[in-house]
């Protein structure tokens, strides 16, 4: 690995006309992050989300790689920097997660913000603050729990997940649909593809069930404990069923495309 400290990395589904994507990086050039950063971005609407997430580890040079959602949105000055001294002052830490807010505020004022920080089980994937250095990596058959299967990875290797309040990022689809709607009833379906398994209940609950098979079969009673209980129930036996290593629980490529935006804050 590089000196660089810190990069922070997005994956979207194609960089035009993405409103979510405007509107994420419009953010992060109009608030002061506190510190330099490079910008990584990696789409292609052929790639899974975990395949782009692969390739964003894999660019990474830096100790500590920042992974922004596309549907989130900076809110104050000094929220990496926030995030990185949190990271450094808490020991053995592989994954931060910052607060988070789902209401429509354009900003958060500093009293707002505070030093609170602890550990927890298990991180959301929205924004994730990796410890390179804890030598957790995304698996692509992990489609619809990637957050939990690099908390689980981390928890297993003897590093921390922790969350603090001393950042707060937006992560909310609105004003294109409500919050608290399924993906199956989103109106807006562009983030993903009108296509997209996501947006299939039954397709989705599948791929859940099969992942949290997998998981347990890897981390054993450290998943059973972590992942949701009503995921648990449906496993009677973890070793039956279980997906071919080999084979991708969403179909993808590993197509190599240029990088059409990003820059450095």
């Amino acid at each position: 690995m590089s000196h660089a400290l810190v990069d922070i990395g997005i994956l979207t589904r194609t960089t035009s006309e993405n409103h979510y994507l405007d509107r994420l990086m419009t953010s992060l050039h109009t608030v002061s992050a506190g510190m330099p950063a490079d910008i990584l971005v990696e789409s292609g609407e052929q790639l899974t989300k975990v395949e782009k997430r692969v390739r964003l580890f894999r660019r990474s040079q830096a100790r500590l790689l920042v992974l922004l959602e596309d549907d989130t949105t900076i809110l104050h000055d000094g929220w990496l920097v926030n995030l990185i001294c949190r990271m450094s002052t808490f020991p053995n830490t592989a994954i931060l997660n910052p607060a988070e807010t789902r209401h429509p505020v354009e900003e958060v004022p500093e009293e707002a913000l505070n030093d609170l920080t602890q550990e927890v089980s298990y991180c959301c994937g929205f924004c994730m603050v990796i410890d390179r250095e804890s030598g957790i990596e995304p698996d692509v058959r992990v489609q619809t729990l990637d957050d939990l299967w690099l908390s689980l990875a981390a928890r297993r290797a003897g590093w921390r997940c922790a969350r603090t309040e001393a950042t707060i990022i937006r992560h909310t689809k609105a004003p294109w649909g409500s919050d608290d709607a399924k993906p199956a009833d989103q109106p807006d379906k562009s983030r993903w593809g009108a296509d997209s398994d996501y947006y299939d209940s039954d397709k989705h609950h599948r791929k859940r069930i099969h992942e949290a098979r997998l998981m347990i079969q890897t981390f054993g009673d450290l998943a059973r404990m972590t992942l949701p209980k009503e995921l648990v129930t449906h496993i009677t036996d973890p070793l039956c069923d279980l997906p071919d290593p080999k084979v991708r629980l969403q179909s993808g490529i590993w197509a190599e495309e240029e990088i059409k935006i990003g820059g450095t804050i």
